[in-house]
């Protein structure tokens, strides 16, 4: 082959690669434009299914989604959302103004407003208007959404109407519970007072009785017609410390006292009921017990007297021990253990789960032998309970029981005890001077004339000089016309009231410098009458019916010198 053939060969040869290699950039230039193609498509594909599950997502939402511009057209409402307006589609509601949703259409721009401030709002509620007119409570969530120079306003809502309904149900009934529970309150007080008025002249005048030349026989029928006062007083107490806990108006103190002398006179009290049974009455204190202790031994006494004198109740020989013991300390705080135990009939297995239930008796028949209301452990547990502590039983049918009970208290040294003493004695008005207890003045307001005779007499005989008033303000005119060392003042009274009184007193003062002591002698006795007397300006509280040792202890407390007092105790 020459040299002309050979080039002609290589020209064709190469020419033949060529449109190859033209036909090859074709094919894959092809190709990949058919691949785009397909991949556009199934991205237009993937996009329309989106949309369609955005869509369907956005219809079947229980949440109303919507989108509006800011002069209130709606742009967007789901089913749900027309729904909550009273609107069967969400056509209908698209044709309407959001504004109109609004019974003041201030309210529309003041959150317009805020939102260009803070371009997201969450948790709004609001009271809107159905297409019936009637309200709707609904919970919004809205965003401000700017694009170029469009603004719209998108968001969520919720009907929280049957939730604001209940929570205003829930309102009225618990202001119609705090009501009930006030009317019953002083329903009580009420009680506390009509009753302890009466009880205070039965009590009263038959201790003046008893203290008078009488035979045997009219003696022991007095005796009785007091041990029955002091039972019906008893009751009485259960019925109101009952309603005070029911109610939540029970408070305890957080008083120093020393726990020896608490414990030792609380059991002397029964030792005569237990000396009349033939029973033997024995208590001991653990050795290394603080002096002094800070709690309520007011409390702690309460307890103490409901179980030992139902230990005395159902117990017909043998003997009640009582045991106090420490079961813990860690630092001041100690945890005390008091141990009540009696050879009794003891108490079945079934009864011991009862019977710190409220009206509740291990006998309820109408032959039983005890009587009582069957609040006494009741109110002892809530006592406990209030006190830190716990109580429980322990019991077997005629092998007797054993009743426990623990508080929580805390140790206080001698030091501060004498600190915190001579701060109250300090805080007691005094009269001044060395005055003899039969010269002293008393201002006696009181407007029930059983109980003015009962006052009057016991001051008497004890040689004070006495001036009754019937009501506040004619206690206000004996002082512009009299001078006085103390003012026994009652609380509930006509014309004007003894605290009432009171502030007036106190108020005049100011300008004279002096103080005349003023006690409550009342039949209030609830939580926050002690609180309301001294509050107005009293000294001193005493509750109806008035304690005779009690009335004549307060008196001196507060109108004898310090050094005559001194004197007195040390004889």
């Amino acid at each position: 082959m020459g040299n002309a053939e050979m080039a002609n060969w290589y020209d064709h040869r190469m020419l033949v690669v060529a449109i190859l290699l033209a036909l090859l950039v074709f094919c894959a230039a092809a190709l990949a434009t058919l691949l785009l193609k397909q991949r556009l498509f199934v991205q237009r594909l993937e996009l329309v299914v989106n949309e369609r599950r955005y869509r369907l997502l956005f219809e079947r939402s229980p949440v109303g989604v919507f989108r509006t511009t800011l002069d209130g057209r709606v742009l967007e409402m789901n089913e749900a959302g027309a729904r909550i307006f009273g609107y069967e589609t969400r056509r209908e509601f698209r044709a309407q103004n959001v504004f109109q949703l609004y019974f003041d259409h201030q309210d529309r721009h003041l959150l317009i407003e805020r939102l260009k401030y803070e371009k997201y709002i969450k948790n709004i509620e609001a009271c809107l208007r159905r297409k019936d007119g009637t309200k709707v409570w609904v919970l919004q969530n809205v965003t401000l959404v700017e694009e170029g120079d469009e603004t719209s306003i998108e968001g969520t809502v919720i009907d929280i109407t049957a939730r604001r309904q209940a929570e205003a149900e829930l309102k009225d009934a618990k202001e119609a519970s705090e009501a009930a529970s006030r009317a019953k309150g002083e329903f009580m007080a009420t009680i506390s007072h009509e009753i302890r008025t009466p009880m205070n002249g039965i009590l009263g005048m038959t201790e003046l009785v008893l203290d008078t030349n009488l035979t045997e026989e009219q003696r022991e029928n007095l005796g009785l017609v007091k041990l029955s006062a002091e039972s019906l007083l008893s009751i009485i107490n259960d019925i109101l410390d009952f309603s005070k806990i029911e109610a939540g108006r029970f408070a305890v103190e957080s008083i120093p006292f020393d726990l020896r002398k608490n414990l030792g006179d609380t059991i002397h009290a029964f030792g005569l009921r237990a000396k009349q049974k033939g029973l033997n009455l024995v208590y001991s204190a653990q050795p290394d017990l603080p002096e002094t202790l800070l709690g309520d031994p007011g409390r702690i006494r309460q307890v103490l007297i409901n179980l030992i004198g139902n230990a005395l109740k159902f117990t017909e020989q043998g003997e009640i021990s009582i045991k106090a013991e420490k079961e813990k300390q860690e630092g001041n705080s100690l945890t005390l253990h008091f141990t009540i135990r009696d050879t009794g009939r003891g108490i079945s297995a079934e009864m011991q789960q009862k019977i710190f239930e409220p009206f509740t008796q291990e006998d309820g028949s109408m032959s039983r032998n005890y009587g009582g209301t069957g609040l006494g452990l009741t109110i002892s547990k809530k006592l406990a309970e209030k006190m830190g502590g716990t109580i429980w039983a322990e019991s077997e049918m005629g092998q007797g029981s054993t009743f426990h009970f623990t508080v929580e208290l805390k140790e206080q040294s001698s030091a501060n005890i004498s600190e915190a003493v001579t701060a109250i004695s300090n805080s007691v008005p005094r009269v001044t001077g060395e005055k003899n207890q039969n010269q002293r003045r008393v201002l006696l307001v009181e407007d029930n004339a059983v109980n003015q005779t009962l006052a009057l007499r016991l001051l008497e005989r004890r040689g004070f000089a006495v001036i009754v008033a019937g009501d506040g303000q004619t206690a206000l005119e004996e002082l512009e016309k009299n001078s006085f060392d103390i003012i026994l003042m009652d609380i509930q009274m006509p014309r004007m009231d003894g605290l009432t009184a009171t502030a007036i007193i106190r108020d005049k003062e100011k300008t004279t410098g002096e103080h005349i002591p003023i006690v409550a002698m009342t039949a209030h006795a609830l939580k926050g009458d002690q609180e309301r007397c001294l509050a107005a300006g009293m000294d001193s509280y005493l509750s109806k019916p008035i304690r005779t040792t009690e009335l004549f202890a307060k008196i001196d407390e507060l109108t004898l010198p310090p050094a005559y007092m001194s004197a007195s105790a040390g004889q």
